[in-house]
């Protein structure tokens, strides 16, 4: 019994496609797409040890800025209580000495301050 050798199209084109190569050619095209691998892996562990330290960094930096934003929040709280306050005795000193408390046009109105 002999075995047929079935030719195909695909093995037809791999073989026209080793006649015209040789093997210094496929050599240097493997060992150019080592370096490119090598390349890629060195340079996705830079990435990666960037994000990470992206993510340490945005860790810290949301926490101060969480905190900060407390503190912010806060002044705003205690300054406009001030403005209030400043605002009551100014009128109440207006009522009593009409003629000699300054006018407080510069101060902004609440209406104006949201």
């Amino acid at each position: 019994m002999t075995e047929k050798t079935e030719v195909t199209a695909s093995k037809t084109i791999t073989q026209e496609i080793l006649n015209f190569s040789n093997d210094s050619d496929v050599n240097d095209i493997l060992n150019l797409q080592t370096e490119v691998l090598k390349k890629q892996y060195e340079t996705n562990n830079t990435l990666n040890h960037f994000n990470e330290f992206s993510q340490q960094k945005f860790n810290q930096i949301s926490a101060d800025f969480e905190k900060n934003t407390k503190m912010i929040k806060e002044m705003k709280k205690d300054l406009d209580y001030i403005f209030k306050k400043t605002r009551s005795i100014h009128s109440i000193l207006n009522e009593k000495f009409p003629n000699s408390v300054p006018q407080m046009e510069h101060i902004i109105d609440d209406e104006d301050d949201d």
